[in-house]
């Protein structure tokens, strides 16, 4: 199988994990600009919902990737963040040893997922990243994905990282939120 058939694959993969009884978001496609009705416009093109109405996408970057796999990193187990989880990010703290410094970065989660998209905590004590990004008038995230993680050995694909980029979609998708998923070469560049 080629790179490229398989990455496909676990995109469709995280669309269908991604379907778990939720409402779908309205699709996204671009139309030209009437340059007729809007003369004065300085667009070429829009980005417009299934009822042509005009979007305006705001957005914010989320990794997914681990940048050095090691105890210091978050965890990508999707089953550690189940069941209103988040791992603490234990400033000044190894969340192993109990020393040092925590994680790098803090744990992306979705406490509250499965609440629906207005009853889940936007705080930012909510632990729910996507919720309080709504709240905040994100509407888009770019979920920057690993290669290295995807696929650790040539021809290898770790499910446990699918499923955890599966996850992250879902609970984007509840809170109303677009995700782009853009793959990295890090680390193997």
């Amino acid at each position: 199988m080629t790179s490229a058939f398989v990455f496909l694959l676990s995109l469709f993969i995280l669309y269908s994990h991604a379907q778990n009884n939720e409402t779908s978001l309205p699709w996204l496609s671009v139309r030209p600009v009437d340059k007729n009705a809007n003369p004065f416009s300085h667009r070429d093109f829009v980005i417009v919902d299934e009822f042509s109405r005009e979007l305006t996408l705001r957005g914010a970057c989320l990794e997914a990737e681990e940048r050095d796999v090691s105890p210091s990193d978050r965890p990508i187990d999707p089953n550690v963040y189940v069941n209103g989880s988040c791992p603490a990010n234990l400033i000044g703290k190894n969340a192993t040893t109990g020393s040092g410094y925590g994680y790098e970065e803090p744990p992306i989660c979705g406490v509250d997922y499965g609440k629906g998209r207005f009853v889940a905590n936007d705080t930012d004590e909510g632990l729910n990243d996507f919720a309080s990004a709504r709240a905040l008038g994100l509407n888009i995230m770019r979920l920057c994905l690993s290669w290295s993680e995807l696929e650790p050995l040539p021809g290898f694909y770790d499910e446990m990282y699918i499923d955890r980029v599966a996850q992250l979609v879902s609970w984007a998708k509840e809170q109303g939120v677009y995700v782009i998923l853009d793959l990295h070469q890090d680390l193997y560049s």
